[in-house]
């Protein structure tokens, strides 16, 4: 089976954790994502629904390809309609899934940011502002 295939299979899986389905990612223990559950609830932080048939989806609020580290603070509840939203306005727009603008992260929230993967967030900084700067234009 190719990488490609394999990663799709895993990020399709589900599994079930305080009778809520939770999308199974290759990122954030089971442990954490209880723990998201048992501290906010079994509903989408941004509409506030519970979603049918119970699944949600852990989001990295800064994404893992943006140097996100896979800590609770960086973890967002959300349902699937919510998700694709979220995933758009990090990748278009800069906005995190909490709200904040993804480049202050360094500054104000730098838990956030791998340890191991800086330059990974430095670079996706650059692109960013680059574009800001094309659009302003």
């Amino acid at each position: 089976m190719s990488k490609e295939r394999l990663t799709h299979t895993l990020l399709k899986t589900t599994f079930y954790l305080l009778g809520f389905q939770v999308l199974l990612t290759l990122s954030f223990s089971v442990e954490t994502k209880r723990q998201a559950l048992s501290e906010r609830g079994a509903h989408c932080q941004r509409c506030g629904r519970t979603p049918g048939k119970g699944k949600l989806f852990a989001h990295h609020i800064l994404p893992q390809s943006w140097g996100g580290a896979d800590i609770l603070d960086n973890l967002y509840l959300s349902c699937g309609a919510c998700h694709v939203i979220l995933d758009s306005q990090i990748f278009s727009e800069g906005i995190l899934a909490d709200g904040r603008d993804a480049s202050n992260v360094e500054m104000h929230w730098p838990e956030l940011i791998d340890i191991d993967k800086h330059g990974v967030y430095c670079r996706a900084i650059k692109k960013l502002t680059k574009k800001r700067l094309r659009n302003h234009a």
